[in-house]
C-alpha cells in the first residue's frame, strides 16, 4: 500500500493505539508474538488512512524465525458482520494456524480536507449494511503450516471473500424484501384449492427469521427451460463467475 504524505501526530497515533488495542478480548492477543506493536499500529493506521473510496485494505507481512514462517495480516473495512469467522476460516482452509486476533470494529474517523485523519473514535452505532462511516480493524497473526499457494493466489482469495462479503451484507434488506413479496403472492392464493399453502406462509417466515441468506436469483419458465433473469442477481450472485 502506499504511504501517507503527512506523518500523523504521536497523540493522534496514541489514541489509535489505544482505540485498537482495548477492545479485544486478552485471550484472543495473549497468543500473539512481537517484539514490538509500534510497526504493527502504525501499519494498521496507515492501511485506515490509505483507504479513501476503497471498501477495504489490507497487507500481508511475513517474518522469517527459527520455528517457521510468521504471518501478519492486516486488514480494515467497513464494518460489516461475518468479517472474523470468514477470515478464518479461509486461513485455516489454506494451512495456516491462526495464533492471535485482534478485532476493533465500529472505529470513526475525522478526515481533514486532504483525506488525513484529524482523529480517531469508538462508535456505538450498530454495524450493519447502511453503516458506511463505520470501520472494523482486524490483525490476525498467523503460522505457517501447510500453505503450499503463491501470496498473489491468497491475495485473490482474500479479495474475492472480502468482495462477496461485501454484496452478501449490502444486499441483505433486498433478499428479505424478495422473501416477503414471495409470501405476499403465496397468500392471494386459495388455500382449498392448493392445499398446505399455509404452511409454506410459515415455511418463509421461519427462514426470513433463521436463516442468513447470502445470494439471491431469479428465473422465469421459458417452455420447458429455466432462464436467468438477467440482473436479478444478489449478494454473493452478484458476481458473474459465481
Amino acid at each position: 500500500f502506499k504511504k501517507s504524505k503527512t506523518k500523523p501526530k504521536i497523540p493522534l497515533i496514541n489514541k489509535f493505539a489505544e482505540l485498537f488495542l482495548s477492545k479485544s478480548p486478552i485471550e484472543d492477543i495473549q497468543g500473539i508474538s512481537v517484539n514490538d506493536w509500534a510497526p504493527i499500529i502504525y501499519n494498521q493506521f496507515q492501511l485506515l488512512q490509505n483507504l479513501e473510496n476503497d471498501p477495504f485494505n489490507f497487507s500481508i507481512n511475513e517474518i522469517k524465525e527459527t520455528e517457521g514462517m510468521r504471518v501478519n495480516f492486516a486488514l480494515v473495512s467497513k464494518d460489516v458482520p461475518f468479517l472474523v469467522d470468514s477470515l478464518r476460516m479461509l486461513f485455516t482452509r489454506n494451512g495456516f494456524q491462526v495464533i492471535g486476533v485482534v478485532n476493533t470494529a465500529s472505529v470513526v474517523c475525522d478526515r481533514g480536507s486532504s483525506n488525513e485523519i484529524k482523529d480517531v473514535s469508538y462508535s456505538t452505532t450498530n454495524i450493519g449494511y447502511d453503516n458506511t462511516h463505520n470501520y472494523a480493524l482486524l490483525f490476525f497473526q498467523l503460522i505457517k503450516i501447510n500453505f503450499t499457494k503463491s501470496v498473489t493466489t491468497l491475495h485473490k482469495e482474500i479479495n474475492d471473500v472480502m468482495t462477496d462479503i461485501l454484496y452478501a451484507v449490502e444486499d441483505w434488506p433486498n433478499m428479505l424484501g424478495h422473501v416477503d413479496q414471495i409470501k405476499e403472492t403465496y397468500k392471494l392464493f386459495s388455500n382449498e384449492k392448493f392445499p398446505g399453502l399455509d404452511e409454506i406462509v410459515e415455511f418463509l417466515t421461519w427462514l426470513k427469521e433463521y436463516f442468513t441468506f447470502i445470494g439471491f436469483r431469479e428465473y422465469v419458465r421459458k417452455r420447458s427451460k429455466l432462464v436467468l433473469l438477467e440482473d436479478s442477481e444478489l449478494g454473493v450472485l452478484r458476481r458473474k463467475n459465481t
